[in-house]
């Protein structure tokens, strides 16, 4: 009869979980059937309109969905509102301009999914339209940020960004919003702080790879974070098509594995404006940019910024000499000769690198490398000159690598230049870096995936050895410290420089790519200076501390400032962004750092500011930037709201069902069987105990 009655319970408990599953299928989408799990996100602002954008997710089989989309007033009135359908041949990404805002007024949005039963709400972004481009405007602040890299940390600089943005308009990203490759490479499973999650599996080559590599990223919380807060100002670098790039092809793309590098090409560029609230047009559409994605922001009478493309449609092949790996093909040079004591080269072998030094000098002077398109070049020259016409106060120019002639560092010449105590231990960095003092070194680079030998005494390979010398060498011999940049394309820089002209009087350049922090005064042909730069460091990619990790970050900085007169600050081991505060006065930009990347508890520091002062209509620039010391500032502690959400991999947004009904069910078939099955457990236990107490006849007879 007990166990009669306990199959009864079962069978009945078992009907309850069914019952609850069925119950699950039929509820109401509000409930269960969509979810906007990448966030939303607003971009390209302009003084009346604004692009919107979200994914919704179906949490059963995709479908054709219609969204509507609400823009509120600050007193949360609705100013604008409509719908738009989530279709598969967009990723089921929804991307709306709304127009006939105000000027230099700041908004909420929202998102919801629309049916019979109702639908699903997005989480509320905020934007700021600009000013209209004839008001006078006293002041903006933004921040920039470039090369954000899912395995080598997380995105702790959105973070400490989003904690300020109640005093920014918008952000800028220069590039690298993801990495094309395979969690093999850059970094390596061994290497990743994140080494799961990443989707696809493998490198991204096809439209549906950048779509899922896109929906990765997205699922980031601080990104999300970011995104809702402001508008963004966007421009890809390479690594949203492959690495290296240029117009006809890529370092990291083999045509006989990987097909027609157009096609990929355009697989990417359709993937990042379905993913990104850009200005694109509709695919297909005449309209559509595609990747002519250089355009301008009229920031009032205060500033125009001009957004360059400078990777997709006219860059000629960046890595001609050597693969790209300069200090690699000097190393070379070096193992060939046995070279051990760079100090005392055989005269043969130091006459070959003056050689060097010669042919690359001429090679990045060649007219032929091209970073611009004509059409680029004729545009920047007619914007510029208009808004100098206009009175307009700054010119400012958003793209992707550093435009400064940046040697390598001269490490001995750094040495010294500082006092006695401290140029001795630099000595003793580079004596034993160069594996002058034989092959063991100090391993100063703070990366996560190098912390088990931080500030431990190591062994030099023979590679760490040459790459090491080859460095050294290179500062001497004032080698590029990269021809992927501006400094491998000289004579177009003059172009540029040629076609900015009538802008130069305030003139100020972004860059990123390179993962470490630069700040230069740029000079024209004729040694007069002409714009500033600033650089910005990394969100999370690896920088120069993870390939000369034998040298500490205060001598690195020291030598490359050394080596180049016209750079005022180099920070070559920190991530972060850095952020601009501009007046018609000042362009003050600050450098914030992230302490580290390993977790998501960090802290933030403001580690240096610039300014650079306006010069008025007629009057010659006779100061450059100047470099300020560093502020305190501290973004850093507990997580709030959705940054609170662990990063789920992509495989799982499909997956999302009712989650709390799922597990209700499951809960309700486990738990009984667990308490039938530990009852019966009891009564073997009473049974084995009663027989252990019979005699052996007992036992028989039973």
């Amino acid at each position: 009869e007990e166990r009669a009655g306990s199959r009864t319970a079962m069978r009945l408990l078992w009907w309850a979980a069914v019952l609850v599953l069925v119950t699950a299928a039929s509820q109401p989408a509000e409930a269960f059937k969509y979810d906007f799990l990448h966030g939303v996100a607003s971009g390209d602002p302009l003084s009346d309109s604004i692009v919107l954008w979200t994914r919704i997710t179906h949490r059963f089989e995709p479908e054709t969905t219609k969204v509507r989309w609400v823009v509120l007033d600050r007193t949360g009135a609705e100013v604008a509102s409509s719908t738009a359908l989530a279709t598969a041949s967009s990723d089921f990404t929804i991307k709306v301009i709304v127009d006939g805002l105000l000027p230099a007024t700041e908004y909420t949005y929202f998102f919801e999914a629309v049916d019979g039963d109702g639908g699903s709400r997005s989480p509320t972004g905020n934007f700021r339209t600009l000013p209209d481009p004839s008001a006078h405007v006293e002041r903006a602040k933004f921040a920039v940020f470039s090369c954000s890299n899912w395995g080598f940390g997380h995105f702790n600089a959105y973070d400490a960004a989003t904690r300020m943005l109640n005093h920014i308009d918008f952000w800028i990203h220069l590039g690298d919003y993801y990495y094309e490759y395979g969690p093999e490479t850059y970094p390596s499973r061994a290497q990743a702080v994140r080494p799961r999650g990443l989707e696809p599996d493998h490198e991204a080559v096809s439209l549906e790879d950048y779509r899922l590599r896109h929906a990765t990223y997205r699922l980031d919380p601080d990104l999300q974070r970011l995104s809702a807060s402001a508008a963004l100002v966007a421009i890809w670098d390479d690594h949203e098509v492959a690495d290296n790039q240029f117009s006809t092809g890529a370092h990291n793309h083999d045509p006989e594995t990987e097909g027609n590098f157009t096609a990929r090409r355009d697989s990417a560029i359709r993937a990042y404006h379905e993913w990104l609230p850009t200005r694109s047009g509709k695919i297909g559409d005449e309209d559509y940019v595609g990747d002519r994605y250089f355009r301008e922001l009229k920031i009032g009478n205060l500033a125009s910024m001009f957004v360059l493309e400078t990777r997709m449609l006219n860059r000629t092949n960046p890595d001609e000499v050597d693969g790209g790996d300069l200090m690699g093909g000097t190393a070379s040079m070096l193992a060939a000769a046995a070279v051990e004591d760079v100090r005392n080269l055989p005269e043969e072998v130091e006459k070959s690198l003056v050689e060097r030094r010669d042919f690359l000098e001429g090679y990045r002077r060649r007219e032929n490398k091209t970073l611009l398109s004509w059409e680029e070049l004729r545009w920047i020259e007619r914007q510029t000159r208009t808004s100098a016409e206009s009175l307009v106060t700054w010119q400012l120019f958003a793209q992707q690598i550093v435009m400064a002639d940046i040697a390598f560092a001269d490490l001995d010449r750094a040495a010294d230049l500082v006092d006695a105590s401290r140029a001795a231990g630099w000595r003793e960095q580079i004596d034993n870096a160069t594996c002058s003092n034989g092959a063991r070194a100090v391993s100063f680079s703070p990366a996560p995936f190098m912390k088990e030998n931080f500030m431990k005494e190591v062994d030099l390979s023979a590679r760490d050895c040459l790459s090491m010398r080859a460095g050294w060498l290179h500062g001497k011999l004032k080698i590029p410290y990269n021809l992927d940049m501006w400094a491998g394309y000289l004579a177009e820089r003059e172009r540029f420089y040629e076609a900015t002209a009538r802008a130069t009087r305030n003139m100020v350049v972004y860059s990123g790519d390179s993962h470490n922090s630069w700040a230069s005064n740029l000079r024209d042909k004729d040694g007069n200076i002409i714009a500033a730069e600033v650089a910005g460091t990394s969100v999370s990619s690896a920088g120069i501390e993870t390939f000369v990790p034998f040298l500490s970050a205060d001598l690195m900085s020291a030598g490359f400032l050394a080596a180049n007169p016209d750079l005022l600050y180099a920070n070559t081991e920190k991530r972060g962004f850095f952020v601009v505060d501009l007046t018609h006065e000042t362009h003050r930009a600050t450098y914030v750092s992230v302490d580290q990347v390993e977790t998501r508890d960090y802290k933030a520091f403001c580690e240096a500011r610039l300014e650079y002062d306006s010069v008025g209509v007629g009057q010659r620039r006779e100061k450059g930037m100047r470099l300020l010391s560093g502020e305190h500032c501290d973004f850093g502690g507990p997580r709030e709201g959705p940054a609170d959400r662990k990063e789920a991999g992509v495989g799982s947004q499909y997956w999302v069902a009712a989650p709390f009904v799922i597990t209700s069910a499951i809960l309700i078939m486990l738990v009984p069987g667990l308490v039938l099955w530990k009852r019966r457990s009891a009564r073997k236990r009473e049974r084995y105990i009663a027989m252990m107490e019979m005699s052996l006849e007992e036992q028989q007879e039973l």
